[in-house]
């Protein structure tokens, strides 16, 4: 009988466990195993562990840092450190001394120093290494994870408190029935037959395999909507969890930069782009509210998005100066997207968030990328101190004229009206210049501006120029990322084009799943490591209310959860049942919200991607991670992967885990019911007086029949 529990309990988690690790198996390590270094002025390729401490490395576009190294020189720098901290954003490095650093600052401020395990994207550098192993920010990461007890579900705890209970109480009877069983003359062995066969009856060998059974299917169940979980009381925890920790980017939002809105110095509104489909690009009104006018029906042939302008439909190819806008914003671009077979097809993208954005708003928009026809000559590229990236293109004879015929647009008439009327050399005639980036560097540059819908080049006066600030300013309180787009013939002579805001849009189905989970009584809390006002227009529009309640904050900085953790053992606990926005945190900080929290007595769920967030996946009772942008270590420290990284997916797990204890708990008291046939009995021979009503064998067969047939 105890053999048959043991081999179908330790079966059923053996295979469902195995299935799962199975499908998390490592696609590639995140330390290279060789790496270039420069000794006694030789440059040697060396493995990676040989590195120690003063050694000199140098990196190239593509390469892994093999161990946390200060910068000494680089060129045009940036670094993919999506696998250390969950952010998907390259990061601008450079060689630059950072004064006011301190010991506890996040490491995704610290600009001057690469870590390993992480990416080039561009450029190069030389580099000393500063720490190798466990004393990397890798290493910590993994001796902090060490000291991490691993924390049982809510349902581990109850069954041992069920099992001590069961316990307590069926020895109880027991020793009760003994006792009597004696004084009314029995003899001790017959009495000790008896307890014997009443404790093995007493203890339900059909529980683990019912509760091993059911958490089985249930594990079964969602890994048909796109979520692993690798440890079977995982399903029933997230099913009692009471808040859920979410980060944004990828999450809630769909890691996908999307053009929002646009404008030009001739208008007197923005124009908002709107998905016909409802996900996607949501517009956003000047209140950050979503604008629900004008219908779902597509204005142009070129994709599914429609424009509003005073929060009416317009046709993009009426709105020249908005065509010339997205034309110079494409030509300043090193992107590249490929649209599928019809206008309702996916498009898929390759290169830097921002710039592939841009050139997914123009194709749905109708505007060509004039970039194949036109030669460019150099590029100076974006970077943390120029604040603007600028492409220069050669206009000869051929070219305007096939730039011209192509589309009949503004930009091109008035960059060859230019060129045909300058009194410059006609050397420098021939390049055209396209520059985009900070509004506050681009719009010092310019001279002229977009003066009429026709596209008519008109002198930039300072009406226009302080209309155009007060729309950036507007779109960079709504959460958007604003950039300038402006071209022309000569530096400091430009053209302002208009200005572009982006942002990380909602997943489709976010907002009905954060209104269930509220519904059902859990809260949810936003982390991210963005701005505050993107991080409130986005809990705004996802549902997740941050509305300042008289002296209770309803939103922390990292900052502020840094000092309230110093302040006291007690001092985040006091104020996290209240905050539901966190922003510009770091992974270190999601650790110390959920020791909050378990502090107050919740039940955590916390999703995280980055190796840094593994502390906070292993702490809290469930641990969420992201199957598509999260690091191997975060995967392995968690309890459950997304496989889509949709936050509806958690909903699922909340619901499954809710279903699962229901079940769990008929079960159990089935399970139970036999108790009452054989201890029932038993009772009324011993304080009654009524004949013996089972002998011990008998008591054993009736427990094996009523557990282990059904």
């Amino acid at each position: 009988q105890y053999r048959c529990c043991c081999i179908i309990v330790g079966s059923v988690a053996f295979y469902q466990e195995c299935k799962s690790e199975e499908s998390l198996e490592a696609l590639s390590t995140l330390v290279p195993p060789r790496c270039n270094v420069v000794r006694t002025n030789v440059l040697l390729n060396i493995m990676a562990e040989e590195l120690v401490p003063g050694d000199i490395i140098r990196l190239h576009s593509g390469d892994r840092v093999p161990a946390d190294a200060r910068i000494i020189v680089c060129n045009n720098l940036t670094v993919d450190e999506s696998s250390l901290t969950g952010e998907t954003e390259p990061r601008d490095k450079n060689s630059d001394p950072l004064p006011d650093l301190t010991e506890d600052c996040d490491i995704s401020s610290i600009c001057n120093m690469v870590f390993m395990g992480t990416l080039i994207c561009s450029g190069n550098a030389t580099c000393i290494v500063v720490a190798t192993a466990l004393e990397t920010e890798f290493g910590k990461t993994f001796k902090e994870m060490k000291d991490i007890e691993a924390r049982r579900t809510p349902l581990q705890i109850k069954m041992d408190d069920l099992g001590k209970q069961l316990s307590i109480f069926s020895m109880g009877i027991i020793v009760c029935i003994g006792i009597i069983g004696m004084i009314r003359g029995k003899t001790f062995m017959s009495m000790f037959n008896i307890g014997v066969s009443l404790a093995v009856a007493a203890i339900p060998e059909g529980l683990p395999i019912c509760v091993t059974v059911t958490l089985a299917l249930g594990v079964m169940r969602m890994a048909k909507k796109n979520a692993i979980v690798k440890k079977l009381p995982a399903v029933e925890a997230l099913g009692c969890a009471n808040y859920i920790c979410s980060d944004k980017t990828g999450t809630l939002t769909q890691n996908k930069m999307t053009v929002i809105a646009a404008y030009c110095p001739v208008m007197d509104d923005s124009v908002h782009l709107l998905s016909a489909s409802g996900s996607g690009n949501a517009a956003l009104s000047r209140t950050g509210s979503r604008s629900t006018s004008g219908g779902s029906r597509p204005l142009n042939n070129h994709g599914s998005d429609m424009l509003l302008y005073h929060n009416e439909p317009v046709d993009a190819s009426k709105v020249p100066c908005l065509q010339m806008l997205f034309e110079a914003a494409c030509l300043c671009n090193n992107a590249c997207i490929s649209p599928g077979p019809t206008p309702t097809s996916s498009i898929t993208s390759n290169g830097q968030p921002t710039e592939a954005a841009l050139l997914v708003a123009a194709h749905r928009l109708g505007v060509a990328d004039k970039r194949p026809i036109l030669k460019k000559l150099r590029e100076t590229s974006f970077n943390s101190e120029s604040k603007y990236m600028e492409a220069v293109f050669q206009m000869d004879a051929f070219s305007i004229s096939a730039y011209s015929s192509s589309v009949k647009s503004v930009s091109s008439a008035s960059i060859t009206t230019m060129a045909a009327t300058t009194t410059h050399s006609s050397s420098v005639n021939d390049e055209v210049r396209y520059l985009k980036g900070a509004l506050e560097v681009i719009l010092p540059m310019c001279v002229s501006c977009i003066g009429n819908v026709s596209g008519e080049v008109v002198p930039l006066t300072a009406a226009a120029a302080e209309r155009v600030q007060q729309h950036s300013t507007e779109m960079a309180s709504e959460g958007l990322r604003v950039l300038a787009v402006a071209c022309g013939l000569y530096p400091g002579q430009l053209i302002l084009c208009g200005v572009v805001g982006l942002m990380d849009p909602l997943r489709e189905n976010v907002v009905e799943a954060v209104h269930r989970i509220i519904d059902s009584g859990a809260k949810v809390m936003m982390i991210t490591g963005d701005a505050e006002a993107t991080a409130v227009s986005i809990a705004k529009l996802a549902g997740i209310k941050s509305i300042d309640n008289g002296n209770k904050r309803t939103i922390l900085s990292g900052k502020e959860i840094e000092e309230l953790v110093r302040s006291g053992e007690d001092g985040l606990a006091n104020v996290i049942e209240d905050v539901v926005i966190c922003y510009r945190t770091s992974p270190r900080h999601k650790l110390s919200i959920v020791r909050a929290l378990q502090k107050c007595g919740h039940v955590v769920a916390m999703t995280g991607d980055g190796v840094n967030d593994s502390p906070a996946l292993k702490q809290a009772a469930i641990g969420v991670a992201m199957g598509l942008k999260g690091s191997d270590v975060a995967k392995e420290a968690a309890d459950m992967v997304l496989l889509d990284d949709n936050f509806a997916s958690i909903v699922a797990g909340i619901k499954e885990g809710r279903l699962l204890f229901a079940n769990l708990k008929k079960s159990i008291a089935y399970t139970l019911a036999h108790l009452v046939p054989e201890m029932v009995p038993v009772l009324l021979w011993a304080f009654v007086g009524i004949p013996q009503p089972m002998a011990p064998l008998l008591a054993l067969c009736v427990d094996l029949l009523t557990e282990l047939v059904p």
